[in-house]
């Protein structure tokens, strides 16, 4: 007959917690491993060494660092042209488009009337004729007084109402 050889449970407790242990210390140590400075200092005979006792299947484990997402660009709008007109007198513009937020900038030159100032005046109206925004630009053009920008704040399908006596540019900028 046989005898059995009874093993106290403490004992086999006392593995699986010295098992569970050493898992627990290697995995941690691959962690710092990977999470730390990649220093060309660090060597995995160091890292063995600080874990003594551990399973070397612990070693085969791949990093685990997750790979930082890249800062998304982030896109600062610029005024830009969509509409350039250039005159000399009255004009009426062909109707275009705008969105709520655009602006006018306008330029003339003193030079180009005989006085050397003259009236620039633009109106913003609908395609029906009804104003939207009667002098938007009401200036002397003149030496001092050559360009400036008007903001305006309705959007829709606009046509400009220009009067001046002399040479004018007048930029249709939205934000882009």
């Amino acid at each position: 007959m046989k005898r059995r050889v009874a093993v106290p449970l403490w004992v086999l407790i006392l593995l699986v917690v010295c098992a569970v242990g050493g898992f627990g210390a290697a995995v941690a140590a691959q962690s710092s491993n990977n999470s730390g400075s990649n220093s060309s200092g660090s060597s995995s005979s160091s890292n063995q060494a600080q874990v003594k006792g551990t399973p070397t299947a612990t070693s085969t484990l791949g990093p685990t660092a997750t790979p930082k997402p890249s800062p998304t660009p982030t896109h600062t709008p610029q005024w830009t042209t969509i509409q350039t007109f250039k005159g000399n007198g009255n004009k009426k513009t062909p109707t275009f488009n705008v969105p709520n937020h655009w602006q006018l900038v306008w330029s003339c030159d003193p030079s180009s009337d005989f006085s050397g100032e003259y009236n620039v005046i633009v109106d913003v109206d609908s395609p029906d004729g009804t104003p939207i925004d009667p002098g938007a630009v009401n200036t002397i053009c003149q030496t001092g007084n050559t360009g400036d920008t008007t903001q305006e704040y309705q959007g829709g399908t606009i046509y400009l109402d220009i009067q001046s006596e002399a040479a004018w540019t007048i930029q249709v900028q939205v934000l882009k």
